[in-house]
């Protein structure tokens, strides 16, 4: 009686097959993250956005941070790191009013320059938050969107994504 089984060669070919069909997928999933954590900061500014509106309607005012730049990150903006509610957040007093947590950014406070995660600034009178989009490698703010930074215009320059009221637009 003979037993059959598979050989030694195709069992490494299938493990071969499996190897190469595992990386493809694995690599897939790397760009969809990327997309999931940039439709999340897009996300995350439009409701901040609707808060400092709302914040305004009832107060006549932005939350100031006194025409500095704050944020829930230490770094070159900030060197105080902020919390996500209440009068040291890092939008002082939108939450848990207007929004109930302040976001941080899905990719933690990482960036390839000197602004990291989420930054606000208010004079009361006007309002800028943005966000730092070197923090993926490669990718942009859409130009032409309602997000894009009239201060960074250009493809190369143009990392950040920001909401703001009008008078706010050079800062």
């Amino acid at each position: 009686m003979h037993v059959r089984g598979f050989t030694l060669v195709e069992l490494m070919v299938v493990v071969g097959i499996i190897g190469i069909l595992s990386t493809i997928v694995v690599a897939g999933l790397g760009s969809s993250r990327k997309e999931s954590r940039d439709a999340k900061r897009y996300s995350d500014l439009i409701n901040v956005d609707i808060g400092l509106k709302l914040y305004y309607n009832d107060n006549g005012s932005y939350p100031s941070t006194g025409g500095s730049w704050w944020t829930v990150c230490t770094n070159g903006a900030d060197p105080t790191p902020r919390d996500t509610s209440g009068a040291n957040g890092y939008v002082p007093n939108l939450a848990p009013a207007y929004i109930a947590v302040l976001p941080t950014d899905p990719s933690g406070c990482v960036s390839g320059g000197s602004f990291k995660g989420y930054i606000y600034r208010s004079n009361g009178t006007n309002y800028k938050l943005s966000t730092d989009w070197s923090a993926e490698v490669g990718t942009k703010c859409k130009l032409g969107q309602n997000f894009a930074d009239p201060r960074r215009t250009t493809e190369s320059q143009h990392t950040f994504c920001s909401v703001y009221s009008q008078g706010a637009a050079d800062w």
